[in-house]
């Protein structure tokens, strides 16, 4: 099975000849989880399916010589029963980029006003670089 399956192992879940997986899209909706049911117990191979309306759970029993559970998944997403698991996301550092540049242009000034200070130590220099 591979990585985006294994990531929503909450929602995916597999045991030799056997697949559970949530669907939000059956959940609530009974006459569509009704049909999914009869239409998945003709599909060649498929020992059991049942379909729990009220928690949208498609539960498959299945021949192991003739499915993987990646193929069965992949048929559910075919027939509308299962919309596609989300991928995972690289994570954004734009926030920490942003504060990053923040302590850098702070740190930046008070660099600059602590040198023009000494170098210049006027009283006016002094309050003219406290307000910038």
């Amino acid at each position: 099975m591979d990585l985006a399956y294994r990531q929503h192992s909450a929602h995916v879940h597999v045991t030799p000849g056997r697949l559970r997986v949530k669907s939000p899209l059956l959940k609530r909706n009974e006459a569509c989880a009704r049909r999914a049911e009869f239409e998945l117990a003709g599909v060649r191979d498929i020992t059991l399916a049942r379909v729990n309306a009220t928690t949208g759970s498609i539960t498959l029993h299945f021949d192991p010589a003739h499915w993987t559970a990646a193929e069965l998944i992949t048929l559910l997403r075919e027939r509308g029963y299962l919309a596609d698991l989300p991928t995972a996301q690289p994570p954004s550092y734009q926030a920490e980029r942003d504060m990053f540049m923040e302590c850098c242009a702070l740190i930046g000034k008070e660099l600059l006003s602590t040198a023009l200070s000494r170098i210049f130590p006027h009283p006016l220099v002094m309050t003219v670089l406290a307000v910038v």
